[in-house]
């Protein structure tokens, strides 16, 4: 166990920089791959706005089809993740997790560590260290290994069987198209394979097979398509990054429930010592010792905005394949936005009427449950904001919680007795009442920014934005405008 939990250490405290710019160039070269040498980066399909429309060669009409641009250009759930979002992840993840020893160092060294019996403060913080990369290592390795999982069974659901079975998936749901293509015996193969058809769409991974399957015609036939190799090779190589990926991003939650875990049993007293404020701090906001976190915990919030950008990232791009409006996901994200709730109507009672009418209509799309049946929907994104709930719940009751008992914990010892009351205005070298005053002025949450009501709101408006995806620009206007504010480092 002791060269595991080494060489698991020793993999966590790798140079972020150099992390970070290995991550972005092995993101880069799918994508150098895809645009240059590969017509995978802007491949196109005609797409029935209707579910009694074949489009293609042998279809009644081409009126109703739309030109759907599923190209790895237009697949905004892949290269911004591997080239933008996940660099950034892992950069700040390492630098929280680096973080740790120095923290704990620091609270040492302002002897907020100190005896039951306030004899002397503890400056050996090796065990509490241990405990927590211990509890690191039990929580980090399943997540990553159950995303790695999850990664691989996608993969072969989506890319694996469609290329060996020669079919696409896709189209409007239930239209003839789907029928036409999937007939019940690749069907049968599918569930014999644990894998289901349902919202499973057409995206860069299985777009080779577009000129070569019946009902489902690309739009330039004569267009040269990548070979079966290269399509297994180039989505495996992305399925693997992205797995390698994802698994560090749900790891570096294990990171941070593994150091609440450690705080709460700090907390308790588990490790022969008690924990206590910093009186002396000459910190503004009157944390009393606990700002000597926010290295820690300051990253994790940048971590979890990212990754509610991947989530959002992904509903984008799965709303859109089954959009039957828009032909690229561009048009779909920005142009769509006007059009959200309709057109201002006049101010006649038949235009309003109607308009009102066409609203619910628009709304009622919103909640419907085939909207999340695709894999990332069911899978990906709901993980991650689990995730973030769990962690963003525990971690603000535990730091709260922990202020409030180092606060009751100095308060309680001044009243003991005499004898206590003296030894802890002599261990703060402060008059009894001044510790006493300074003790009630707590301020129990670490963070600079963002504050716990803020923090609270936004996980609420993200998970609302998630829903009604077109109005999560107004969630990223509002922390962009927190940030431009100076909010993210806010006032040291």
């Amino acid at each position: 166990m002791g060269r595991v939990l080494r060489a698991f250490h020793a993999f966590w405290h790798v140079d972020p920089f150099r992390a970070a710019l290995i991550v972005f160039m092995l993101g880069l070269l799918p994508f150098i791959a895809a645009t240059q040498f590969s017509t995978l980066g802007d491949i196109a399909y005609l797409m029935p706005t209707d579910g009694n429309t074949v489009c293609g060669p042998g279809g009644p009409t081409q009126v109703k089809c739309i030109v759907k641009q599923v190209g790895y250009v237009y697949a905004i759930n892949w290269w911004p993740a591997l080239m933008l979002l996940f660099p950034f992840t892992v950069f700040f993840s390492l630098v929280s997790i680096q973080s740790a020893r120095s923290v704990f160092e620091r609270l040492a060294a302002s002897r907020m560590l100190v005896r039951p019996d306030w004899s002397s403060p503890v400056e050996d913080v090796g065990p509490i260290l241990d405990r927590l990369w211990r509890n690191f290592l039990f929580l980090g390795v399943p997540l990553f290994l159950i995303v790695a999982a999850v990664m691989v069974r996608d993969w072969w659901c989506v890319v694996h069987l469609p290329l060996e079975l020669e079919v696409a998936l896709g189209g409007v749901q239930h239209s003839i198209t789907r029928m036409e293509l999937v007939p019940q015996l690749i069907l049968e193969q599918f569930r014999s394979s644990g894998c289901s058809l349902t919202g499973q769409e057409n995206d860069w991974s299985i777009a080779a097979s577009f000129g070569n399957v019946a009902g489902l015609a690309a739009l330039a036939p004569d267009t040269v398509k990548p070979s079966l190799a290269f399509n297994y090779v180039f989505s495996a190589y992305n399925y693997a990054l992205l797995s390698l990926l994802s698994g560090l991003l749900f790891a570096y939650f294990g990171f941070v429930l593994a150091l609440t875990i450690t705080i709460y049993e700090l907390n308790q007293g588990r490790f022969g010592v008690q924990l206590v404020l910093d009186l002396n701090s000459s910190d503004p906001r009157k944390r009393f010792g606990f700002e000597y976190l926010e290295p820690i915990f300051a990253p994790c919030v940048f971590i979890t905005v990212i990754a509610f950008v991947m989530g959002f990232l992904m509903r984008i791009q799965n709303v859109y394949l089954r959009d039957v409006e828009f032909g690229n996901v561009f048009d779909f994200v920005f142009l769509d936005i006007s059009s959200a709730l309709g057109r201002i109507p006049d101010f006649s009672i038949p235009d309003l009427t109607d308009w009102l009418f066409n609203l619910i209509a628009k709304l009622k799309k919103y909640f419907a449950f085939d909207q999340f049946s695709d894999p990332q929907s069911l899978l990906g994104t709901p993980a991650i904001l689990i995730m973030l709930s769990i962690v963003s719940a525990t971690l603000g009751y535990v730091l709260r919680s922990t202020a409030d008992e180092s606060q009751k914990r100095v308060l309680a010892a001044l009243n003991a007795s005499a004898e206590q009351g003296r030894r802890v205005s002599s261990y703060f070298g402060l008059s009894i009442e001044e510790v006493r005053s300074r003790a009630a002025s707590l301020q129990p949450w670490p963070l600079s920014w963002p504050d716990l009501r803020f923090a609270v709101r936004m996980l609420l408006v993200g998970v609302i934005c998630y829903v009604f995806y077109r109005v999560a620009f107004v969630w990223i206007g509002i922390v962009a405008a927190q940030a431009i504010h100076g909010r993210w480092f806010g006032r040291r």
